[in-house]
């Protein structure tokens, strides 16, 4: 499967969003979605060209091998599942997702 997504993701000054193509297998876990996500943000190209999509590609990942904590993907206020499945709906094209913290709703109505 194949997605495009708006990831925010925490920022000291202010959050950031940044655009990915993301390319994974159905059965690919929104776990392991974040934790590619995570990877991705780290590297300092990502930080130097950041109005640029970044093309990025969900492997399955050996957990025993990996210590690291893999933040939380969330879709406005609501933590997604990081056992759920890709192909099952869990994420689809042009979703706005937090990596480790909630997103403001764009549908919401201003007060």
């Amino acid at each position: 499967m194949r997605v495009l997504l708006s990831v925010q993701s925490p920022a000291i000054d202010a959050p950031q969003v940044h655009d990915f193509i993301v390319t994974a297998q159905p059965d690919s876990t929104v776990g392991e979605l974040a934790d590619a996500l995570d990877r991705a943000l780290a590297e300092p190209r990502r930080r130097a060209f950041p109005e640029q999509p970044l093309k990025l590609v969900v492997d399955r990942q050996d957990e025993a091998s990996d210590n690291r904590t893999v933040p939380s993907l969330w879709t406005g206020s609501t933590r997604l599942d990081p056992r759920a499945r890709l192909g099952e709906g869990a994420v689809h094209d042009g979703m706005a997702l937090g990596l480790g913290e909630p997103v403001a709703d764009e549908d919401e109505p201003e007060a």
